[in-house]
């Protein structure tokens, strides 16, 4: 059973806001958890640029509470979200918000999809990836002077996701589990493998079995987050990149991680 979607009242002017969305879906079966309304969204207010702050530039947006914001503008707008991360938010704070709940609802074997959507430099690729260089460091060792670490939703939700297996095999000796991620992106309309860009253009298929799905991606196993580290820094090298007005090496297309994970475990003789 698949419970009523529920959209947020207002959406943002993508156009004229300083701002990232990030949207959570996921399917349940009750209306106990988090992710029970299926859709949430997350305004995530970025802080001015340097560019910005020499040139004496002010946020077009006021964060009002914890789930609400005014444009600024000569008729000033309110939008309210499921939840609004102001400008001094951190990384952990977004996962907190947005990568826990999706990867829980994953664990328990639903669906979930993360997807994160704004103008160019507002934050998205920081927000879902963070910095590269942190992916080769422990958490303690990423920390910057303040104790956060950059590491993005998808970092973050890998290691949760490899600590609840970890924990189910101490629990149940039978316990398996195989995670495989593939890692996408779409430049001028065109599908390649950011694994292995050297196999061509990949084709999106639909079947009654699996779905939608990418046809000509490699399925790479991962059994650490480690592993996964090194997948996201190959990812991010073969990825388009360009400069803007609004950033030095903005990602100049729309990329696309995704992870699978199947679990095979023995209760009573059935698999």
């Amino acid at each position: 059973m698949t419970t009523p979607l529920r959209t947020p009242r207002r959406r943002p002017l993508r156009a004229a806001s300083p701002a990232l969305s990030v949207s959570v879906a996921g399917t349940d079966s009750t209306v106990t958890t988090d992710i029970a309304d299926s859709i949430k969204v997350v305004l995530r207010v970025r802080p001015l640029s340097d560019k910005e702050i020499s040139t004496g530039s002010e946020s077009c947006i006021e964060v009002q509470g914890e789930d609400s914001v005014v444009l600024r503008c000569k008729d000033p707008k309110p939008f309210t979200f499921d939840h609004v991360v102001a400008m001094d938010g951190s990384q952990q704070q977004i996962y907190s918000l947005v990568g826990k709940p999706a990867c829980d609802a994953f664990v328990d074997g639903f669906n979930a999809t993360i997807f994160a959507y704004g103008q160019t430099g507002s934050g998205k690729t920081f927000t879902m990836q963070g910095d590269v260089k942190d992916l080769n460091a422990d958490s303690e060792g990423c920390a910057d002077s303040n104790g956060n670490c950059s590491r993005g939703v998808i970092p973050r939700v890998m290691e949760q996701l490899f600590a609840s297996i970890a924990h189910r095999k101490e629990q149940e000796e039978s316990f398996e589990a195989l995670v495989t991620c593939s890692y996408l992106e779409i430049y001028n309309e065109v599908v390649t493998d950011l694994l292995d860009p050297a196999c061509g253009t990949a084709s999106i298929r639909e079947d009654m079995q699996r779905g939608v799905w990418v046809d000509g991606v490699q399925d790479a196993k991962a059994n650490s987050t480690s592993q996964v580290f090194e997948l996201l820094r190959k990812g991010a090298r073969n990825r388009h990149v360009g400069s803007t007005a609004m950033n030095k090496e903005s990602s100049r297309s729309h990329a696309v991680f995704i992870v699978t994970c199947q679990i095979k475990s023995v209760c009573d003789g059935v698999t």
